[in-house]
């Protein structure tokens, strides 16, 4: 089957979205932000929405001039020979936050729940059902994220108003104590993870097929929901725990679950909700890759990738760190740096090289018409 022969409705484009956005972000997001900007944390996450508005008009844009076309395939259309290379890089670029996200899967797991298994039983598992969902194909996998996302987003609003007697709405205040400037800092990173990550969603064959205006706005509707749940975890964590104790904490939002009432029944909860989130996020993240693979090599059926694919991301997840402290470290240091270029960078020069080339064209033709 060809990415390009499945098709989706708006409303499930944005359940997908949504799952994207929140996906591993929803642990690992409150501290990192808390981190760098206490108790403005909150602002930084609302203003994360205009940066990912950014990113959602340069794809629409790209989808407007290319229909139906995947961002693979339209970087050969714009950048010709540069086109292999630019690519190239996305396919790259899939496998590297694929092999993350599975390992941040099993850290989570083995850290809170199965201690004494193998990280690599883990992950293989958890390869092995991913790549069934993404044989499957999208319609199946996109079907089964909107019928989990409603209970799973009704759990997790639950769990919010659990939380509620021990917040202490104190802790928000001073407003801007710190200034603009870490709030700035907090809107970049948040920017590159995990918004600027939907640039793997262009990078399937657009199974919308629908205006671009409307798929504009309702990809924006995704990122908004996404971004509210995010916005949730961070108040909860600085209210119930603090911006102190909120920044130190490895998961943030799990943190704040533990220090609940009842915490033995929502720390499980908050676990598969978690779960749920993260394993939409790595199943689109697979299927990117194995997609862009195929667009990228010639190969008809993305199919006949997916076992081979599974391995390389199982044995790149696990060779990618030594513990997780590397893992935070490489997320709050080295990805906010690394990943904006291509998330940002390769979009906008696709859009300015079709136009400058659609203008050159315009200009021949027009002097073409005016030869007498």
């Amino acid at each position: 089957m060809r990415p390009q022969d499945e098709i989706i409705s708006c409303r499930q484009f944005t359940l997908l979205v949504c799952s994207f956005i929140i996906g591993t972000a929803i642990l690992l997001v409150p501290g990192q932000v808390i981190a760098t900007s206490r108790q403005d944390a909150w602002l930084a996450t609302l203003l994360s929405f205009f940066p990912g508005l950014l990113l959602i008009v340069l794809l629409v844009t790209l989808q407007k001039q290319y229909p139906g076309r995947s961002l693979v395939t339209i970087c050969a259309d714009v950048l010709g020979i540069w086109g292999l290379p630019a690519a190239a890089l996305l396919v790259w670029f899939a496998l590297h936050l694929g092999a993350l996200v599975l390992r941040n899967i099993g850290d989570f797991i083995n850290t809170v729940m199965l201690f004494q298994t193998p990280l690599a039983a883990t992950h293989i598992l958890v390869a092995l059902l991913t790549a069934y969902a993404v044989f499957l194909g999208l319609e199946p996998l996109t079907r089964a994220i909107s019928l989990l996302m409603p209970l799973n987003l009704a759990l997790y609003l639950l769990l919010q108003v659990i939380a509620l007697p021990d917040s202490r709405w104190a802790e928000l205040l001073p407003l801007l104590g710190q200034g603009m400037l870490p709030v700035l800092k907090s809107v970049l990173d948040l920017s590159s993870f995990p918004v600027g990550e939907m640039i793997l969603l262009a990078m399937i064959a657009w199974p919308i097929r629908d205006s671009p205006r409307r798929l504009a706005a309702y990809w924006a509707l995704g990122l908004g929901g996404g971004l509210v749940i995010l916005l949730l975890a961070v108040l909860g964590a600085i209210t119930v725990l603090g911006p102190a104790d909120a920044a130190r904490a490895t998961f943030a939002r799990l943190s704040t679950a533990d220090a609940g009432p009842a915490s033995h029944l929502t720390v499980p909860v908050l676990a598969f909700n978690w779960f749920i989130f993260t394993f939409g996020k790595f199943s689109l993240c697979y299927y990117a890759f194995v997609s862009g693979l195929a667009s990228l090599t010639g190969i008809d059926d993305y199919r006949t990738l997916i076992l081979p694919a599974g391995a390389l991301l199982t044995t790149f997840s696990l060779a990618a760190y030594q513990n997780l402290g590397q893992e935070l470290n490489f997320a709050r240091m080295i990805w906010p740096l690394y990943a904006p270029p291509i998330e940002y960078g390769l979009p906008l020069l696709l859009l300015a090289v079709a136009l400058a080339r659609r203008l050159v064209m315009r200009g021949r033709n027009t002097g073409k018409l005016t030869k007498p």
